[in-house]
């Protein structure tokens, strides 16, 4: 019976390691080392759309190859935009995140689909916001709209910790604004020290994990074809 049960168990437990050993190696292989920044560009003037990516190879033999940064170029008239929305539950609520995706087709006679990329980030999009962003960019594209929000709606401001102890704080209750937090949330604070045993490793896991991925980034620069095509000149080589 117990024999039974250890070569039953066995390979089991060999496939969940395996499979937990992929997902740590793909976690880490995605988040250090990464680009700073993914952005895009939309040329009004050449009916044009750049962007910079990171091709991520998938399985096992992907997480032992390069991962070549990458900027591609795409005709605004091949491109089409879908408002996207995922249902997610926590068991307690339901959250629904919503999606403005570009599609690109081939050509204007193969509507075969060759790429499809995200804009922004669905934690900063709602129901009624991805419209109005779509909306915005065409109007940019199409009928010369602005390019920029208005004063009063300014762009997010995205600033990396410091430091390791300043990304400790930002992930969680320890860490930098440790006195603040105190003062501000004390009930909260309170229990997450009652419960240390277990939130403070794992506070300071992400906390680490995420000043590292901070650590190794690697700044990311368009081609230099890229920057002609929308007007961006060269730097001058410096001279000894």
């Amino acid at each position: 019976s117990y024999l039974f049960n250890f070569l039953f168990m066995l390979p089991a437990g060999l496939i969940a390691l395996a499979f937990a050993l992929w997902i740590t190696l793909f976690g880490l292989r995605v988040d250090l080392f990464k680009p700073t920044d993914l952005p895009i560009i939309f040329d009004r003037k050449h009916g044009k759309i750049y962007r910079i990516l990171r091709e991520e190879k998938p399985g096992w033999r992907g997480l032992f190859k390069p991962w070549p940064v990458l900027a591609c170029e795409y005709e605004w008239e091949l491109v089409d935009a879908e408002h996207e929305a995922e249902v997610l539950s926590t068991g307690a609520t339901i959250v629904r995140n919503h999606f403005l995706m570009f599609i690109v087709r081939k050509s204007a006679s193969d509507p075969t689909i060759i790429d499809s990329f995200q804009i922004a980030n669905a934690s900063s999009l709602s129901e009624n916001l991805v419209p109005a962003m779509w909306e915005h960019i065409r109007r940019f594209m199409e009928e010369g709209g602005s390019h920029l929000p208005l004063p009063s709606e300014p762009l997010a401001s995205m600033e990396a910790p410091r430091d390791w102890w300043h990304s400790v704080g930002a992930t969680g209750p320890f860490g930098a604004g440790y006195m603040k937090r105190w003062n501000e949330q004390p009930a909260y604070m309170w229990f997450m020290h009652l419960a240390s045993p277990v939130t403070l490793p794992m506070f300071l896991l992400w906390g680490t994990g995420n000043w590292l991925s901070y650590k190794t980034a690697i700044d990311v620069d368009w081609p230099q074809a890229v920057k002609s095509a929308v007007g961006v000149r060269a730097e001058p080589k410096p001279t000894r």
